[in-house]
């Protein structure tokens, strides 16, 4: 079993808890926890899928943070660098809407 944080990889994981971003459990250090940081799968999700682009949506988003290049990011410095360098989001055909 894989004993490292599920957001920096980096250091052992502290618990278990869930996300701010939604009711998903992730595996968080204490340095991760202590930023409110979420995975970056997390922020491609809130992005792509709850958000236009990462538009739209609450202003607690703002506070989160996520790890990224060996660095934290802020929903706002993430947001900025996926509009100009990400990838485009992936389509959902209207068929799966439900």
């Amino acid at each position: 079993m894989n004993k490292l944080c599920q957001v920096c990889h980096l250091h052992p994981f502290i618990g278990v808890a869930s996300s701010s971003i939604g009711a998903m459990s992730v595996a968080y250090c204490q340095e991760c926890a202590n930023r409110l940081a979420e995975p970056e799968w997390g922020f491609e999700y809130l992005y792509c899928y709850v958000g236009y682009e990462g538009d739209y949506l609450a202003d607690w988003v703002d506070t989160l943070t996520t790890f990224k290049a060996n660095k934290y990011w802020t929903w706002p410095e993430w947001k900025a660098w996926r509009k100009q360098y990400g990838p485009k989001c992936p389509e959902i055909p209207i068929e799966d809407w439900g």
